[in-house]
């Protein structure tokens, strides 16, 4: 059954450029939209000049009003739509947990107050608005089509690791077989896709906003370890997950994966190693902060002894979840042991997954529900978690057919989730 899409226009005061776009946008597509707008330091009252510009065009702005995006949480929106640079650094996190997020560059028309030309500057925010809005309405209309399902299943690029990943096969592929959320694996190397390419990157966003399928997360290519006792392998990890996290941005992806927290062969010292750990996230913190996007750490298997998922959370709990969140790979902690102890103390930290089996023994990454890992257990972490993100799945073909895993595992999905993550 179709439904209609939601979207939210984010600008800095919701005085102008988001009661704008809602307007505009409204007037264009009547009911088949709900739209609402918000600001992240909202103004007490509309600005008096765009109220004039959308009378002019036959627009009524009445019963619009200023409003926080911060009253808006726990809302669940299809799209949003940030306005200007504060808007893409100030929006609350929890805003961004399931929608697709699209960023448009247009300046804060409110900065030629005063000003000869402030009503020319109103009237050229409109029509930039305007000229961005038929690109939105087809992204709405591909939503629409679709029926809304308990949130994102997403599949990761890294089902073809060994080749470049394809727009007009791979994504269409994951699209087409009901995947609507995709992980970008970026540590397959520029083989599979090159990050450093701006024309690649445009041709993924465009492609993925066409097929309606949100890049959830991008997985880092983690040259180092954030505990290493070398400062040079520290900074390097530090670079890449900056880059990850403005890679992000460019996107719209949530999440950046991570194993920062425990590649390296470095526990020898664990506490020179905690120390320098911390030092690290100390340093990557603010950036964290200051993104739509957050750093996820993975748990792994036992290759560093003391380093499984709980550890990796305890190393967590003196930061915000907003900045640094956990990702559960079951596959992982079949191999070490530990999802028992996942389970107790995950709490609220959870913000992905990657969710594949095995055997107990080997990281083979096999569809879920397939190997020995314990699925009611992995409901129950999601479920206790309250995790309302993306149901990222990592599995890989291991000699099948890519299609027909990516198959298989939507069949499991059915099966294991409906009672977990809510329509």
């Amino acid at each position: 059954m179709p439904i209609t899409p939601r979207v939210l226009f984010v600008c800095t005061g919701n005085a102008g450029r988001s009661q704008m776009a809602q307007a505009i946008l409204r007037a264009a597509a009547g009911d088949s939209v709900e739209i609402e707008s918000a600001g992240v330091q909202p103004w007490a009252a509309l600005h008096p000049v765009a109220q004039r510009v959308m009378a002019a065009r036959g627009l009524d702005m009445a019963g619009q009003f200023p409003k926080s995006a911060k009253s808006l949480a726990g809302r669940r929106f299809d799209v949003i739509v940030t306005l200007g640079d504060p808007a893409l650094r100030e929006l609350p996190h929890d805003l961004t947990t399931m929608a697709l997020w699209e960023h448009w560059d247009i300046a804060d028309p409110a900065d030629a107050d005063g000003k000869p030309e402030s009503q020319a500057v109103f009237e050229r925010t409109a029509d930039a608005i305007a000229a961005r809005l038929p690109a939105l309405r087809t992204l709405l209309g591909t939503i629409a089509s679709r029926s809304r399902r308990g949130g994102r299943i997403g599949a990761s690029s890294g089902m073809w690791y060994s080749e470049r990943f394809g727009l007009t096969t791979h994504l269409k592929q994951i699209a087409d077989i009901g995947y609507d959320g995709l992980e970008l694996c970026i540590y397959q190397g520029p083989h599979h896709f090159d990050p450093t390419d701006d024309s690649a990157l445009r041709d993924l966003k465009h492609a993925a906003d066409d097929l309606g399928v949100a890049i959830w997360s991008i997985h880092s290519r983690d040259p180092g370890s954030l505990g290493s006792p070398d400062p040079a392998e520290r900074q390097r990890q530090i670079d890449e997950l900056h880059f990850c996290l403005d890679l992000c941005e460019r996107l719209g992806a949530k999440i950046v994966v991570s194993h920062g927290l425990i590649t390296g062969r470095w526990a020898d010292d664990r506490a020179e190693a905690d120390r320098l750990l911390k030092e690290s996230l100390d340093r990557l913190l603010p950036r964290s902060l200051a993104s739509p996007a957050s750093i996820a750490f993975e748990n792994d298997t036992v290759t560093i002894p003391g380093r499984m998922g709980a550890d990796v959370l305890s190393r967590l709990e003196p930061y915000p979840r907003a900045a640094f969140g956990f990702v559960l790979d079951p596959g992982h902690a079949n191999i070490a042991g530990d999802t028992p102890l996942i389970a107790q103390r995950v709490g609220q930290r959870l913000i992905s997954t990657h969710l594949n089996d095995n055997d107990g023994v080997n990281d083979i990454h096999f569809a879920p529900t397939e190997g020995t890992a314990d699925w009611a257990l992995i409901q129950a972490i999601l479920r206790d978690s309250r995790y309302g993100g993306c149901v990222m799945y990592e599995a890989q073909p291991n000699g099948d057919d890519p299609g027909n895993v990516l198959r298989r595992t939507m069949d499991h999905h059915r099966r294991l989730w409906p009672q977990v993550v809510p329509d």
